[in-house]
């Protein structure tokens, strides 16, 4: 099987940028560290384009747990009377069902990162101390460069290597491997934290996901963008997504196919961004009040309207009535780009509009003269009859911002406009 080994200098931290103390840690902590920290491989095959059922890791050896202190070397961890000092940067391989290009995998990987919480910190509802990557220093490295990093590690190196095997393949996101569980060899990885924790420990687990978890919800109120780079689980997380869509209506691109069929989330989506429709499920794209408040928002979401919308009056109208979205019009049926009101409010929110109005509108004189007094471009769309129209010419020439409109005049009329000195 395929074999990838990476070493994980895990050296930026997350992003509330704090420090341990030597006081944040009990007597045992001090004694050994490991008992408070975890490493989380987090694979995502999408980044690549791989199907997550096709490219999948079977198999993991920790070689070094990342925190043993080397003398005369800058990664591991160190407790002083200043606090944690250090950097972990621990060594994994991965076998995988099939072979890929090796910098394609790291690239799948490196969003692995590095937990420190303390028996404080978790009483005192503290953000667990991320390490993170935030560089790409992430490396591959050969079995020869392994056997070096071996003889640099000396007794601080698993030999041999704790290995975790995934008959399913290893889950994406969030898969912790706290560093006491390294103490023993299992060939299983939920069977290793079975034998080696004790129920007390293994009930911490899940409050560490969700310090996580009020980390990154806290992070996303502050920039819904966040979305798009949190893991999997966190995007089928409603009340992440929830906020995220809340304040950029089109992070709904990132939330789980679950969470864009959610009719709430939807609605929040649309109403903070109309154009936030696209990523909806197709059953609420065909919901008519998700629909108009929608375009009410955002006239160009018809178009990722359910086609029954299309040919709905008051939806068309309020869609092409929108702030310069005039040109909605586009997306309507075809009896709505003959409906003389719809036309009308088209044309006077962006001139340009007309070019999808029916033919007989392009000769109604009231209907172009708005056309081309909101935008003069608009007269490339007048019927010939209203281009050799001096009223109609003169008016879009006043709106001409590009000085080449004339040219869409009836000959005539402009030979007469540049004897009266009415071009210059």
């Amino acid at each position: 099987m395929p074999k990838y080994i990476l070493r994980f200098p895990l050296t930026a931290i997350g992003d509330d940028g704090g420090e341990l103390s030597y006081s944040d840690f009990n007597e045992n902590e001090k004694k050994d560290l490991s008992s408070c920290m975890s490493l989380n491989l987090c694979f995502d095959p999408e980044i690549n384009g791989w199907d997550e059922d096709e490219v999948q890791i079977t198999k993991i050896e920790v070689h070094y747990n990342g925190i043993n202190k080397i003398p005369g070397e800058d990664f591991g961890y160190e407790l002083t009377s200043e606090g944690l000092e250090g950097y972990p940067a621990p060594i994994v391989s991965f076998e995988l069902n099939k072979d890929v290009d090796a910098e394609e995998f790291r690239t799948t990987i490196f969003e692995s990162s590095f937990f420190v919480i303390t028996k404080k910190m978790k009483e005192e509802d503290m953000e667990p101390f991320i390490a993170e990557d935030h560089n790409g220093y992430v490396t591959l490295i050969s079995e020869a460069e392994l056997e070096d990093w071996k003889k640099t590690l000396g007794n601080a190196a698993l030999i041999p290597p704790k290995v975790f095997s995934f008959e399913d393949g290893m889950p994406q996101y969030g898969h912790f491997i706290p560093l006491k569980s390294l103490k023993k060899i299992s060939n299983e990885f939920q069977n290793e934290i079975d034998q080696v924790m004790n129920e007390k420990e293994k009930e911490e687990i899940p409050k560490t996901l969700e310090n996580l978890r009020n980390v990154i919800l806290e992070d996303v109120r502050k920039n819904g963008w966040l979305l798009k780079d949190v893991d999997k689980k966190f995007k089928s997380d409603r009340e992440i997504v929830l906020a995220a869509v809340s304040q950029y209506g089109s992070t709904l691109r990132y939330a789980s196919e679950e969470l864009r069929a959610d009719r709430e989330i939807v609605l929040a989506a649309v109403s903070q961004d109309g154009s936030a429709l696209e990523y909806a499920s197709e059953e609420l794209r065909a919901d008519r009040e998700i629909v108009l408040t929608a375009v009410k928002e955002d006239g160009w979401a018809l178009d990722y309207a359910d086609k029954e919308f299309k040919s709905d009056r008051e939806i068309v109208l309020a869609a092409v009535s929108q702030d310069g979205k005039g040109s909605a019009l586009e997306y309507a049926c075809k009896e709505s780009k003959c409906d003389r009101e719809i036309v009308l409010a088209a044309v006077s929110q962006d001139g340009l509009a007309l070019e999808f109005a029916c033919k007989e509108f392009k000769s109604d004189r009231e209907i172009v003269l708005r056309a081309v007094n909101t935008l003069g471009a608009a007269l490339r769309y007048a019927s010939e009859e209203l281009r050799a129209d001096r009223e109609v010419v003169l008016t879009a020439l006043k709106k001409d911002f590009n000085g080449d409109l004339i040219k869409f005049a009836n000959k005539i009329l402009k030979e007469e406009l540049e004897k009266e000195g009415l071009l210059n």
